[in-house]
């Protein structure tokens, strides 16, 4: 059993809020693309520039991540490629993106978020730590573990 994805209510209203939050860090409007697989249990979201002159128009990713139920389980979710442009990393990009993940977690009750990140992505292995989420170092493995506990009553975008 993974953690029920819906389409409106919750995750629009965060997208939203989240646009408004970045649009004061990049100093563009902000617009975003999502997709939901029902059945993997999975939500892709991106971040885009929108372009003043025409709005529906909207040009490259600047951020995105992936969040994934684990599988049989719905007290996990496992975030995976968290991306920021090089151009718009150290402005707290990656902190909002991932106060995101916590309050989606959180609306959709699940406990843990667990992230996978490559061992060379000092970026966002800081930023997690900084975050204090707690650093699982695998040997022999390309990649870290990080988890962090979302039971949290408030979290703020």
């Amino acid at each position: 059993m993974t953690p029920t994805f819906t389409k409106t209510g919750d995750v629009e209203v965060l997208l939203e809020l989240t646009c408004r939050r970045l649009e004061k860090v990049v100093d563009y409007p902000v617009t975003y693309n999502y997709v939901v697989d029902f059945d993997a249990g999975s939500l892709h979201v991106e971040f885009l520039r929108r372009m003043i002159e025409n709005p529906s128009r909207q040009v490259n990713a600047f951020a995105e991540f992936k969040l994934s139920g684990f599988p049989g389980n719905t007290s996990f979710l496992v975030s995976t490629d968290q991306w920021v442009s090089h151009e718009y990393r150290n402005r707290r990009i990656g902190s909002v993106l991932t106060a995101l993940k916590e309050c989606l977690a959180t609306a959709w009750g699940v406990r843990y978020l667990i992230a996978t990140v490559n061992n060379g992505n000092d970026h966002e292995l800081k930023l997690l730590a900084n975050l204090d989420w707690t650093l699982v170092d695998l040997p022999d493995m390309p990649v870290k573990l990080a988890y962090h506990s979302v039971n949290r009553t408030t979290i703020t975008i």
